[in-house]
């Protein structure tokens, strides 16, 4: 991988200031910055590393990255995307953010101050927002950017401050035009997320129910029923969740001793005829038969 750092050499005395190279284990590693704005440029080749890509996107600065070439897949505990060429985002430095970069791809990270007006369009909770390709500013910074570290001529400070002048005028665009275009809805998606992601992890506790969902998101039991508006209800997802764990269970061998009791207790069920009937809705089996098909093949 060909990697472009953000750590940056103060110009010299003659005027003339190229970016900072280093030799490390993980390939040819140069450095640039533009007045406030660092610069990082990333190809990825077939290795499949990215750790100094993913080491600048978990930090508490916020970053244009657009994608040159290739494909990248940004991962979030509460988001996630996949960007193609000329797609750009806005990564806000979430701490738990991660990424994974196609072979042959390039892509192009320049910091965003914090004065920058556009960052506060970004609702507090979202770690990114995407725009895609017919978002012609990010697009142009992104390719521009890349341009300039193909070659290894220097910058004078005069080109440096043109192009500083430059991203002062079309990063505070380019953060506006993508924030406004992502973050409707994202209050609703992020709190379903969190109530799909609470069940997923405590449905064997028996009281678990809506209500004891919404205390736990510090909402409503109306605003929480919100959120599923138009689809299976939270009480039924919850069910289903059980159902799955209890069928998962009464299939694998190393449970084959385990009494229904058990398995219901394990799966959320208060007893064992509430997980029969759930069983038998989902599979069209009773559990003991589920069980035993199961053990035969």
């Amino acid at each position: 991988m060909r990697t472009y750092a953000t750590n940056t050499r103060r110009p010299d005395p003659t005027g003339a200031a190229r970016p900072a190279a280093a030799d490390s284990a993980d390939g040819h590693a140069k450095a640039a910055r533009f007045g406030e704005f660092a610069v990082a440029c990333v190809e990825q080749d077939a290795r499949g590393r990215a750790a100094e890509l993913r080491a600048m996107l978990n930090t508490p600065a916020a970053n244009l990255l657009v994608v040159i070439a290739g494909e990248v897949k940004l991962r979030h505990p509460d988001l996630s995307a996949t960007l193609h060429r000329r797609d750009s985002a806005i990564l806000l430095g979430a701490t738990r953010m991660d990424l994974a970069l196609a072979t042959g791809t390039r892509v192009v990270l320049c910091s965003i101050p914090d004065t920058v007006v556009g960052l506060t369009l970004v609702p507090p909770s979202m770690p990114f927002v995407v725009a895609r390709a017919d978002a012609a500013v990010p697009s142009a910074i992104g390719a521009l950017l890349f341009d300039l570290f193909q070659d290894d001529v220097p910058h004078s400070i005069a080109v440096r401050q043109e192009i500083s002048a430059m991203l002062e005028s079309l990063i505070p665009d380019a953060a506006t035009v993508i924030a406004l275009g992502a973050r409707k809805g994202w209050d609703r998606r992020r709190q379903r997320h969190a109530a799909l992601r609470f069940v997923s992890t405590h449905y064997a506790d028996p009281d678990l129910d809506p209500d004891v969902v919404a205390a736990h998101l510090g909402i409503s039991l109306r605003a929480l029923q919100r959120l599923f508006e138009g689809e299976r209800g939270l009480t039924q997802h919850i069910r289903a969740v059980r159902a799955q764990a209890a069928v998962r269970r009464l299939r694998d061998a190393s449970l084959a001793t385990a009494s229904l009791d058990d398995i219901a207790t394990l799966s959320g069920f208060p007893n064992p005829l509430a997980m029969n009937r759930t069983v038998q809705e989902v599979t069209g089996l009773a559990p003991e038969d589920l069980r035993a098909t199961a053990l035969r093949g």
